[in-house]
């Protein structure tokens, strides 16, 4: 995966984190960096980006994104299922899509997502 080019592409890539946020420790203060970038490149009023606003990818957020796509990968590996063992399921839904993940003795079974018509 290459760094994210834009805001846009950077809070696409946290959001795809956030997606898993529950599966991993001190998340928020291991993207700290990236979050804090998130936002900076904004229109003014007259339409156009401002110089001081325009995206900067540092190398602490070179570093930090690294660092999540590695912790990202561990703890989202997919383990088989124990049937004779609970399940956890976390759901979410909005009016446009819906997500599921089964997770056992904290690691995740199985995804589900969908987009509403």
């Amino acid at each position: 995966m290459e760094p994210p080019k834009n805001c846009k592409q950077l809070r696409g890539f946290i959001g795809a984190i956030n997606y898993n946020r529950d599966m991993w420790l001190h998340r928020s203060h291991i993207m700290a960096p990236l979050t804090k970038g998130r936002g900076a490149e904004k229109k003014g009023k007259n339409g156009k980006r401002s110089k001081e606003e325009k995206f900067i990818w540092t190398n602490e957020m070179q570093d930090t994104f690294e660092k999540t796509k590695a912790l990202i990968a561990i703890y989202t590996i997919s383990a088989y299922p124990d049937h004779n063992k609970k399940y956890d399921i976390y759901i979410d839904a909005s009016d446009y899509q819906l997500g599921a993940v089964l997770i056992q003795e904290g690691h995740p079974v199985a995804y589900y997502s969908k987009k509403l018509n």
